[in-house]
């Protein structure tokens, strides 16, 4: 049992061990500190006692050197206390850094992960993970500086407060310390049901916060339906749910602190009388009496500091283990190298490759050979396969047999961050402005390919400009121009390889044959590859892969396949009614 207590302390230590090497110099600092504030406390009865003891002495010297000496002592007691009250400031300096390194590893952990990863992982549980888990107290943040801290602090106390009792008096101090082996004791019977209660605690935020995430992420939807009523009774019941959870960690926790406050204080009043005793009897002086007094107030508070801090770790070792469940969580192979960007596309090559989906669908067996520069258009019915292809294309989908080449290399081992831009069906905003959007934090994109790309994408400055703010998720922009910001953001990049997953749907059809116009007219050498469910946009490709079934059932020129191919003219007629209706 102590072995594993040991082997788990061993792992999160060791976790944790991390986060100080950065920071180390500030942490030797801080412990240096931690012995000056432990000393400056711990000498202060002592003065004191010299002080009470040689009083009349020291004020009984014919001059004012006695009285100024009084004084200077005071003066510097003064002065040491003003300093040892900046080191709670330092730790919190300290664990604000510590907090700030875990939240990018975690954060930059998780932008390497890919679908599986966030298919497991919802947004709110993640937005939890990277805040109330690292910065709330006693979280990881916390417990990885001042809980160490606080630790040695209240060691250096009780050791050197033992040491000084144990000098005046061995038997008030053997005493003294008759309540740390119950608190121990209480504490180790509690601490697997902290644990658990800690760790319902944590799902029961992440459960809330993925429900608000959630609700404002559709905040059209739920207006729209007139959900507002229904999503509050969830929201209450949720809520319900993570009081009763907390209000019994919080029990648990009261009724341990108060056993402690209460065995702590039944020690210093029996230990109170047995001094009384002693110095009736003169077997101690009023000075070590005093001074005695002060360290058993001082031994108090480690002996009920350390104890307490078993009972944090519990709750920190949760929050790491939350953390190390996503850092660990496999990353797809792509991301496993150093790979230098691929500065342009020539060419790319599916063979035989095949992606499923764990609840069923994806692609099968595809095969094609796309060249630059060509506008190649991907055309099914929903639920074909499209998406994935386009997906599988971008590198975000691994196939899961056969390969994707891009440039006769397999696109696992390249980073395509430069080479290719990509427009999903949802455009994703930030709550920043139109220029920010579009550079997207790329330092290579400058003012003019800001410019440049917003016209090819058709927003000019009577629409939005570029410093106008869109709000969070873009709600200050419509749908057809929060479409056009994000084509800009994958063009002002200058991509050799543009990915558009049917981003022109939402774009009228005269600024979509604008659109087309512009960005044939600049993009001499790019391999454009866009699904569409509009004909106007197919007629725009030289290539067309026909996909049904999640299989590639034809390729070829649009009009070839539209003789040739009767279910590719369905497809087509389909497209034609719904764009006539849609006028």
């Amino acid at each position: 049992m102590l072995s594993s207590f040991l082997n788990k302390w061993s792992k999160y230590l060791k976790w944790i061990a991390g986060y100080w090497k950065p920071v180390r110099k500030y942490m030797v600092f801080l412990i240096l500190f931690t012995l000056l504030s432990s000393a400056v406390a711990l000498g202060f009865p002592l003065v004191f006692r010299y002080l009470l003891d040689n009083v009349q002495t020291i004020l009984g010297t014919p001059d004012s050197s006695g009285f100024n000496r009084i004084i200077l002592i005071l003066g510097a007691l003064a002065l040491a206390r003003f300093v040892a009250g900046l080191y709670p400031g330092a730790r919190a300096i300290i664990n604000s850094t510590i907090g700030i390194l875990v939240r990018d590893d975690v954060f930059g952990a998780i932008m390497r992960k890919n679908w599986r990863f966030f298919n497991r992982f919802r947004p709110g549980d993640l937005t939890t993970r990277l805040t109330d888990d690292i910065t709330d107290y006693p979280r990881i943040a916390w417990f990885s500086c001042s809980a160490f801290f606080r630790a040695l602090e209240s060691t250096s106390r009780l050791v050197f407060c033992l040491g000084v009792m144990f000098f005046m008096s061995w038997k008030l101090t053997l005493l003294a310390m008759a309540p740390l082996p119950v608190m121990l004791f209480i504490f180790y019977k509690v601490e697997h049901r902290l644990g658990r209660k800690v760790a319902a605690s944590r799902k029961a935020t992440s459960h809330t916060n993925d429900l608000l995430d959630s609700t404002f992420d559709g905040i059209a939807i739920v207006k729209a339906y007139r959900a507002e009523k229904p999503l509050a009774a969830r929201l209450h019941r949720l809520l319900d749910e993570r009081f009763d959870i907390d209000f019994s960690l919080v029990k648990l926790e009261m009724i341990v602190h108060g056993l402690y406050s209460i065995i702590g204080q039944v020690g210093k009043v029996t230990v109170m009388l047995a001094g009384g005793l002693m110095v009736i009897q003169h077997r101690i002086g009023i000075g070590d009496f005093y001074a005695f007094y002060v360290y058993l107030d001082m031994l108090l508070a480690p002996m009920m500091d350390i104890p307490n801090l078993f009972i944090a770790s519990r709750q920190a070792f949760v929050s790491i283990d939350r953390e190390m469940e996503v850092m660990d969580f496999p990353e797809p192979e792509r991301y496993n190298n150093q790979a230098e960007p691929l500065e342009e596309v020539k060419e790319i090559e599916a063979v035989d490759a095949s992606f499923n989906y764990p609840g069923g669908g994806g692609l099968k067996g595809v095969t094609f050979h796309l060249r630059a520069p060509s506008v190649v258009a991907v055309v099914g019915e929903v639920g074909s396969g499209k998406t994935t292809l386009l997906k599988m294309l971008a590198g975000l989908l691994s196939p899961d047999s056969g390969t994707i080449r891009v440039n006769g290399a397999d696109i696992q081992t390249l980073n395509l961050t430069a080479a290719a831009g990509y427009v999903p069906q949802d455009s994703v905003l930030l709550g920043e402005s139109v220029d920010e959007n579009v550079r997207f934090g790329r330092e290579t994109v400058s003012e003019k390919d800001i410019r440049d790309a917003l016209a090819v994408a058709g927003i000019g400055d009577d629409e939005l400009g570029e410093n106008r703010v869109l709000g969070q998720r873009g709600v200050g922009a419509s749908g057809g121009q929060r479409q056009r910001i994000a084509i800009a953001r994958a063009l002002a990049g200058s991509p050799s390889m543009l990915l558009l997953d049917d981003c022109t749907a939402a774009l009228d059809a005269q600024k979509e044959e604008a659109f087309w116009d512009k960005l044939k007219s600049q993009s001499n050498s790019t391999l454009t590859v866009v699904v569409t469910h509009r004909e106007a946009t197919v007629k725009q490709s030289e290539t067309v892969l026909f996909v049904s079934k999640g299989k590639l059932i034809d390729a070829g020129r649009h009009s070839d396949l539209l003789n040739n191919n009767p279910e590719y003219a369905r497809v087509i007629r389909g497209m034609e009614l719904e764009e006539n209706t849609d006028e």
